[in-house]
């Protein structure tokens, strides 16, 4: 296919031709173009700039020479490469900045939980190891007691002699060990005691953790 228009062409990068690929690039960031339509719209853009280029001599001259399509699709294919080229960097530049936000982002999480551990260490909550849902409530022992009783509303009641704190950090010392040696959850349950100490032997419960995999036992 060929056109013919006066004179002898020049087909050199013009302002406007450096500002559309510019804007070609950015329009990668939000979504890539068909590349037939984007080398199509080129093309199109230097035929006008080659015709309007000329307007003015067509009536100063009959001279005409062929106006080769394939060497300008060849040129803006060239063209597109450099384009895609800059997309490359435009990558690495995103990639960059996502780097650099996923390391902030961590940052960030780290902060929080060091804060969340802060606030962990002063308050008296003990999860259920039981239910894993509620928080224990704590009723203080008295002298004929003996020891302090952790209850759960599902139900689970065990006598200890820690507080609060201090049984959560006993549960959470013992399973660290556990993990160190075995991948299996360990199981807790209460084990039935008689409490000879009181004026009655009421039957108490201890919280015991086992594993059925490595035979782990701990009775706390």
């Amino acid at each position: 296919m060929s056109l013919e228009i006066p004179t002898n062409p020049v087909y050199h990068t013009s302002v406007e031709q450096k500002l559309h690929s510019k804007n070609a690039a950015k329009v990668y960031r939000y979504g890539s173009p068909k590349i037939r339509d984007q080398l199509r719209d080129k093309c199109r853009m230097r035929v006008r700039e080659a015709r309007q280029a000329n307007f003015s001599k067509r009536r100063l001259t009959n001279i005409t020479e062929e106006f080769d399509i394939d060497k300008l699709l060849r040129e803006e294919l060239a063209s597109l490469e450099s384009d895609l080229r800059l997309q490359e960097e435009i990558y690495k530049e995103l990639r960059d900045e996502m780097n650099e936000w996923f390391v902030q982002e961590l940052e960030a999480e780290e902060i929080s939980l060091i804060k969340a551990a802060d606030e962990d260490e002063n308050n008296n909550h003990v999860i259920c190891p039981i239910c894993e849902q509620c928080n224990l409530l704590f009723v203080t022992a008295n002298e004929q007691e003996g020891s302090n009783i952790f209850k759960c509303t599902c139900g689970v009641s065990f006598n200890n002699d820690a507080k609060p704190l201090a049984l959560r950090q006993v549960l959470h010392s013992q399973i660290d060990v556990h993990e160190q040696n075995c991948t299996a959850n360990l199981t807790f349950f209460l084990e039935p005691q008689s409490a000879y100490g009181a004026k009655t032997d009421a039957c108490v419960n201890s919280l015991c953790a086992m594993c059925d995999k490595c035979d782990y036992f701990y009775s706390f």
